[in-house]
Formats: C-alpha cells, structure tokens, sequence
C-alpha cells in the first residue's frame, strides 16, 4: 500500500514536473476565439508557465454564486472572454480558489496572468492583473511579449461544460470556502488583485498559436 507521505512527495513532482498536458476539454485555435466588440472589454487569461504543467485551472465569472465557466487553463495556453463594462469578478479554481476583480470600459482588452503555486498535494492558482506599469506583470515588458508568442489560443470544446456539469459540486465548495478570506484581505491586498480600466489595452495584443511541437 502507497503510503500517504510516498503520494505527497509524487504529486509534488508532478507539480514541479516541466512537462504540459493539454485539458482534453479545450482546442487550440489560430486567432483570439472570440470577436473584440465596441460595446464589450475583451478579458484575456494567460498561463505562461510551465510550472506545473500537467495540472489544469478553471476560471469562472463569479458574483452571488458561479455565474459563468470560461474555461480550463492549461501551461503555455491563453483564452478570451468577452464582458459587458463595469464591474466583475473572476475566480481560478484548483487546489483551492483564488480571485481577480476588474472594473473595465468597452471596446478595451485587458490581460490577467493564471499564476501557479505550489499547494498541498497538488497544484493551487492564483490570478494577477497584467498593468501598463508599476506592476509584478506589465504588458510592454519584453517577457510579457514572450509569452503572447509562446502561448496558443484555446477554446471550450463540446465537452467542457459536461465537464463543468459533473464538477460543479466541488467547484462550487471551493467558491463558499476560499471567497470569505478572499474578501477579509487588506485594501493593498485587494488593490493587487484588481484590474482598473488604466490597465487596457486598445486591441488584443498580437501573439502566434500552433506552436510547432503540438
């Protein structure tokens, strides 16, 4: 029998591990999935990183509840989401669940970075706002145009929401659970954590799919 110390010390390699999988429920596309509109923000979430490649988040609109799926998140993937201006929030989702709020205006994109990190036996998530400056992610850093040519555009497939479906218990304990503390941080904290309509850019930024080792 595999103790429960050999299984901890497996999935932290896992998590470690540089290789990536693809989540079945996602396809790779040529251009950006969805139109950019005048009257709609384009929010674009990118994972660049490698770090724990074979495990996959989920990201969500959220409000009194989960209101939207958007879509799982992969290593070195990126995906858009068109949004009404205004307000949201979005959540990432698993190990636990973290939060990214926004106040954006139409007509404007605005990138986040799925960030991952190390839990307890397997991977956790964060969120960050990608700013024009003074920020851990800023959109005119040359790595930041790296990462748009290193990363392929995805969409759902038929599957994804069937997916969604079955998980949505789990999923939505994660939301009650993690939320409240999400809320409790400080006004920095949340400041962080959020993106403002300065952040924009006019047109989602330029960046290749189909990498050639897919």
């Amino acid at each position: 029998m595999i103790s429960s110390r050999l299984l901890i010390v497996l999935s932290l390699i896992l998590i470690a591990s540089g290789c990536a999988a693809q989540s079945k429920h996602m396809r790779i596309v040529d251009t950006a999935p969805v139109s950019e509109s005048e009257e709609q923000a384009t929010i674009v979430f990118m994972r660049p990183s490698m770090y724990g490649g074979m495990i996959q988040a989920s990201l969500f609109e959220v409000g009194n509840g989960i209101d939207d799926f958007i879509g799982i998140s992969s290593a070195k993937t990126k995906l858009a989401y068109l949004v009404d201006p205004g307000k949201h929030r979005f959540m990432v989702v698993g190990e636990s669940a973290d939060f990214l709020d926004a106040e954006v205006d139409a007509g404007k994109s605005y990138y986040a970075i799925v960030s991952p990190r190390m839990g307890i036996g397997t991977a956790r998530f964060s969120l960050y706002p990608v700013r024009a400056a003074g920020s851990k992610f800023v959109h005119g850093s040359g790595e930041f145009a790296k990462w748009l040519q290193d990363t392929d555009w995805v969409t759902k497939t038929d599957t994804a929401d069937q997916w969604y479906g079955q998980n949505r218990a789990s999923i939505e304990k994660k939301y009650h659970r993690y939320l409240g503390d999400w809320l409790q941080s400080s006004p920095a904290e949340r400041k962080e954590a959020t993106l403002y309509p300065e952040d924009a850019i006019d047109r989602i930024a330029s960046g290749s799919s189909g990498r050639d080792d897919q």
